[in-house]
């Protein structure tokens, strides 16, 4: 993965928990980290910052996946990265559904959520770069 910059939006049930994965975060090379506070915000979140990842815990299944999906849909291309630390079976079963493209059903070290993110978002900017062909240059008239 390049230096390139990039957006990692945060979301997580409690405020402690968004700023200890904030933290966590925010020592990925080239991360600039966004905080949600809810999960209605989360979407414009993503699309105001163009963000290649999203990182959170259960909440971001709350509503049984329906904002997940939402996003999927209507993304370019963004990753998704859940550190629930004691989910239930039911919250696990959602954020699998969701197609999370990482899901540390336990406690995840700092550094293990940073190369989750930093992995993630080398994917989904490879994904972005495919979608779109490159401009064809200019004939001079």
């Amino acid at each position: 993965m390049t230096n390139a910059l990039f957006s990692v939006v945060v979301l997580a049930g409690t405020p402690a928990r968004s700023i200890a994965l904030a933290l966590a975060v925010q020592d990925v090379p080239g991360a600039t980290v966004v905080v949600a506070d809810r999960l209605e915000d989360m979407p414009r979140e993503v699309a105001e910052h163009d963000a290649l990842v999203v990182v959170g815990d259960a909440i971001l299944v709350e509503d049984g996946g329906a904002t997940l999906a939402r996003l999927r849909a209507s993304a370019t291309a963004v990753g998704i990265v859940v550190a629930a630390e004691q989910p239930s079976l039911a919250v696990a079963t959602l954020v699998l559904r969701a197609r999370v493209d990482e899901f540390f059903p336990g406690t995840a070290s700092d550094e293990t959520i940073r190369a989750a993110v930093a992995a993630v978002a080398a994917g989904v900017g490879e994904r972005r770069r495919a979608a779109v062909p490159p401009l064809e240059p200019v004939q001079p008239a």
